[in-house]
């Protein structure tokens, strides 16, 4: 049980703890009204015996019935006061459950929309650090390509291609392998003339 719910446990038992007074007050009262009607049915019984023993029977009986109506209209009225009286407490209790549900309800859905509050705030700083995330994530990349770029054009260009130079370098290496193919061949002719023979070996 939450405290909202401790708080409000004073106000909905102080009105059931009086209703439970009240309604042990009026089933009082009602029984003090039915033990009279009682008595008063009991009076009312002996006095039209009486009545019957007197010489003017028609008389008494008519003070007897006065009487005794009144005293039952006066316990009927009590009787009807009564029963209004429950019916509007009755009432009065049940309007104010219905108010204190209808505060709790209330006091539900403000907790649901402070909670859902709070969500959507995080949620939108969530996304919010997620966007300067990639923000710097983006200008770090853009850092790097930046330098790449920077350092791409700090490297010397090539030099130009010299194909005239290149030929001629490559003819003047093709003469000089020729030239030295010339002199292996001289060198190997000159080679293939009569051998010296062979000092004899000592004895």
């Amino acid at each position: 049980m939450n405290r909202a719910r401790l708080l409000l446990l004073p106000l909905l038992v102080a009105p059931a703890l009086a209703w439970a007074q009240d309604a042990a007050g009026m089933a009082a009262e009602r029984e003090r009204i039915a033990q009279q009607r009682e008595r008063q049915e009991a009076l009312h019984l002996q006095e039209r015996r009486t009545c019957y023993q007197r010489f003017a029977v028609n008389a008494c009986l008519d003070e007897v019935r006065t009487r005794h109506n009144g005293i039952m209209g006066d316990l009927r009225r009590q009787e009807i006061a009564l029963n209004d009286q429950e019916r509007s407490q009755r009432a009065a209790l049940r309007l104010r459950e219905l108010e204190e549900r209808q505060s709790e309800e209330r006091r539900r859905e403000e907790e649901a929309r402070r909670q859902q509050a709070l969500q959507d705030s995080r949620e939108r700083e969530e996304r919010a650090a997620q966007k300067a995330e990639d923000a710097r994530q983006a200008a770090s990349a853009a850092g790097r390509r930046a330098q790449r770029q920077q350092s791409q054009q700090a490297r010397p260009a090539p030099a130009p291609v010299d194909e005239a130079g290149n030929r001629a370098v490559f003819q003047e290496r093709q003469r000089d392998a020729a030239e030295r193919r010339e002199r292996l061949q001289r060198r190997q002719a000159e080679d293939t003339g009569p051998r010296p023979r062979p000092l004899p070996t000592p004895p």
